[in-house]
């Protein structure tokens, strides 16, 4: 009768650490369940964060594209009234040019009617005074 008891007492006391054992199984069990959550939330926090890191940076460039567009198509803007301006300039030197060429063939015109007019004048002095002396003469 002691040896049955102690076989029962034994057998209890094997079923007891096979209990107490797989509670501890479970209870390992669920901490690594625990913990791969936590490290997948953990993941899944920094994917968030590194995307929003990335639409951030991504913004970032394309306003800084936006702003260098801009100034771009502000300086052509310039380069082009730049080139215009010049070309008015140019338009305006030209005129400018011209009447000065003009002013100096009226003025070369001028000074050679007025030499003619000269020539023709001493021209009809001398035919007079061809003709006084003639009359003379007779």
């Amino acid at each position: 009768k002691a040896a049955a008891q102690a076989g029962e007492d034994a057998a209890v006391a094997a079923a007891v650490e096979e209990a107490e054992a797989a509670k501890q199984q479970r209870a390992q069990a669920h901490a690594a369940i625990y913990a791969e959550a936590a490290r997948l939330q953990t993941v899944g926090d920094a994917q968030a964060v590194t995307a929003a890191v990335e639409a951030e940076a991504a913004t970032d460039a394309a306003t800084a594209q936006a702003q260098v567009d801009a100034q771009a198509a502000s300086l052509q803007a310039v380069e082009e009234a730049a080139t215009a301006a010049a070309a008015v300039a140019g338009v305006v030197v030209a005129v400018a040019m011209a009447e000065v060429a003009a002013a100096a063939l009226r003025a070369q015109a001028h000074a050679q009617a007025q030499a003619q007019a000269v020539s023709e004048a001493e021209a009809a002095a001398a035919a007079a005074e061809a003709a006084a002396a003639a009359a003379v003469a007779a």
